[in-house]
């Protein structure tokens, strides 16, 4: 039988995985240098963080990478 306590543990692990997951891929496409053979593949940062030409989006930038940690949370 499962107790509530065992589930609310299995919640949390698999949520902060999934955070962590969530986080490592923002990092890989936004801001990681790609090269290969001295040639760059692909470098978004530049871009990324340029996007947009306002005040608000070095900081929106960041809070879109944390709306997406929060969709990886599993449904109960």
């Amino acid at each position: 039988m499962w107790c509530l306590s065992s589930l609310a543990g299995e919640w949390f692990w698999r949520a902060t995985a999934g955070a962590y997951v969530i986080s490592a891929l923002y990092y890989l496409i936004t801001q990681m240098d790609w090269t290969a053979g001295g040639h760059t593949v692909l470098f978004l940062k530049p871009q990324w963080d340029g996007l947009l030409k306002t005040t608000w989006w070095p900081v929106a930038r960041h809070d879109i990478r944390d709306v997406y940690e929060g969709a990886s949370r599993p449904c109960s």
